[in-house]
């Protein structure tokens, strides 16, 4: 099947034409078998939709009609079987169906159905309870013919179904109650993201002027023939008195499972039914839909195929039993009417024979009244002749009726057997059903586990949500720092590059001062070496000097401590004062 865009959708999570809205309008109700989808169906035919070229007549359990197409009906079955599904059947469908070669198949078929049945309608009315589980199918070849449709949801509650559909077929009412799931729950999946509506059964029931008038609000949709003088007409085909099987609202399902399942689902339908869609709903929607996918995958094989079989069996035992019944009685009818035929005419040949006595003891005196009486023993006995010949025939006809009626009877004796081998094997298949149940008893604990742990995960998530907000605030505000901080650092970089080539110039200039410094290094060490020579010289000189210095300081004392040198003092003084040159 191709991949659609689903539309954007709007404020009530209904599709948005984006400004082009298609001529042609398709009405799709969908509803669980036994919902009330047929009374609504004749609602809006008279309203003035179009109903299929080919309805289905109405029967003893919907007398009005079911104001359905005939041949969408058998199509649609034959989608499910192709599918290894049957309209009782609460497994999900095959993904893998709607990419296999069958999807395109019987996609063209419906396409030609649809187009057979409806025409060039501008707005007709599709009803049949399984498109709930097609309705991706439906939405392909609407949209190939241009045509939008307009999806109107119905349920009842779920324990009238159940009981409806026992009565009707047989079928136990907790199975019933999974089927109901499974429909309204693909429904709803189905047709998320199409422009839809939702009502109930007992809303229609109740206030069909008010169904017709929002559904007319939600949908933009003028109904042609709604008008006071075809009031008579709209009320006729709503009949509260043919509501059967009311269960109170309180009694849903008997299983714990079931209970918070199709108790959810059922109060989520009556608010949207009652307020209108909530899209706040669709996660808790999707969550069941989950759980119920993997339950019904895990335990069907135990539970549906079988019961289903069997039941299919019980009612052809059923239909076949009704029917000798009926042929055995119109045969003991017939066998009783020619019975009554062969006592009237032995009745009448004994009559006669006693007449022909009766003329014999007269014995009449004249030729002519002999002949007369003669006449009228021969025509007599002719009478009786034929009369017994008619007694012989009717009464082989009688012993082969009788026959007849004993192999009917034998027929219908060997028809209970029939029926009595597959009561046990119901029995059997109840058994299954039963541990089934304790099966979905066990998984209970699980799944609620699941839920707590989910809504903890949610609660977690939410948190981390929060939490990831606030960082990610926080590293907005760094981000916006980092830029900063980065432009800055850029600048400063830009400035350090500078300063680094300049700095590198300048070190590739103290490397040639330094090779110029060794150089002179080298020099001044060779230099140091010869001024250490002469220092070294110097010294020994300066040592030798000093110890002459010595012995003159001492001979100066010597000489200071004689009387010449005390003598000549005031000569000498007299010699430092006078100006003179030395010489060196």
């Amino acid at each position: 099947m191709k991949t659609k865009k689903k539309r954007p959708l709007d404020s009530s999570g209904n599709s948005r034409n984006n400004g082009v809205d298609r001529v042609r309008k398709a009405l799709v109700i969908l509803g669980m078998h036994r919902s009330g989808t047929s009374a609504l169906a004749g609602l809006m035919m008279r309203l003035g939709g179009d109903g299929p070229a080919n309805l289905l007549g109405p029967t003893a359990n919907n007398e009005l009609g079911h104001f359905e197409s005939r041949p969408i009906y058998m199509l649609q079955d034959q989608v499910l079987a192709s599918a290894g599904l049957a309209w009782d059947d609460y497994r999900p469908f095959p993904p893998s169906w709607m990419k296999s070669p069958k999807a395109h198949e019987y996609r063209s078929a419906l396409k030609e159905v649809a187009i057979s049945e409806f025409g060039n309608s501008a707005l007709f009315v599709a009803k049949d309870p399984r498109t709930c589980r097609l309705v991706p199918l439906w939405v392909d070849v609407l949209d190939d013919l241009n045509i939008e449709p307009l999806f109107v949801h119905t349920h009842r509650e779920p324990s009238e179904v159940a009981a409806s559909l026992q009565k009707r077929n047989g079928l136990d009412p907790e199975y019933s109650k999974l089927v109901w799931l499974r429909y309204v729950l693909d429904a709803e999946t189905g047709s998320r993201g199409q422009r839809r509506a939702f009502t109930s059964y007992d809303a229609v029931l109740n206030n069909w002027p008010a169904v017709a008038d929002k559904i007319s609000h939600q949908f933009g949709l003028a109904w042609p023939k709604l008008a006071a003088s075809n009031a008579k007409d709209l009320n006729d085909i709503i009949r509260p008195d043919l509501r059967h099987n009311r269960v109170a609202a309180s009694v849903i399902a008997s299983h714990a499972l079931l209970t918070n399942w199709i108790d959810e689902v059922y109060t989520i339908f009556e608010r949207w039914a009652s307020k209108g869609e909530d899209q706040n709903d669709h996660e808790r929607l999707d969550v069941i839909k989950a759980s119920f996918d993997e339950s019904a995958a895990a335990f069907s094989g135990a539970v549906s195929p079988k019961a289903r079989t069997l039941l299919i069996e019980r009612d052809e035992a059923r239909n076949e039993r009704d029917a000798i019944r009926t042929e055995i009685e119109a045969v003991r009818a017939k066998s009783n009417e020619r019975h009554n035929v062969i006592v009237r005419l032995k009745e009448e040949r004994d009559g006669a024979l006693a007449r022909i006595a009766e003329l014999s003891a007269l014995r009449p005196q004249g030729n002519d009244e002999v002949q007369a009486v003669e006449r009228q023993i021969s025509e007599l006995r002719e009478g009786a002749v034929a009369q017994q010949n008619l007694i012989d025939a009717l009464t082989a006809e009688r012993d082969s009726l009788a026959a007849e009626v004993h192999r009917h009877t034998s027929m219908l004796a060997q028809s209970k057997a029939e029926r009595d081998d597959v009561w046990n094997e119901l029995s059997e298949a109840r058994t299954a059903l039963a541990a089934a149940e304790q099966r979905l008893a066990d998984l209970d604990g699980e799944v609620q586990q699941r839920s707590d742990e989910n809504a903890q995960l949610r609660a977690a998530i939410e948190r981390r949500d929060t939490e990831l907000a606030k960082i990610q605030t926080v590293i907005l505000r760094y981000q916006d720092e980092a830029i900063a901080r980065s432009v800055q650092y850029s600048e400063e970089i830009a400035v350090i590059c500078q300063e680094r080539d300049e700095a590198q110039r300048h070190l590739a200039a103290l490397a040639e001062n330094a090779a110029a410094v060794e150089l002179d290094r080298s020099k001044i060490s060779a230099d140091r070496d010869a001024v250490r020579q002469m220092l070294d010289q110097a010294q020994y000189q300066l040592g030798t000097l000093g110890a002459r210095a010595t012995s003159a300081e001492a001979s100066l004392m010597e000489a200071r401590s004689t009387l010449s040198w005390r003598l000549t003092r005031p000569f000498r003084m007299i010699a430092r004062r006078l100006p003179f040159q030395s010489k060196r």
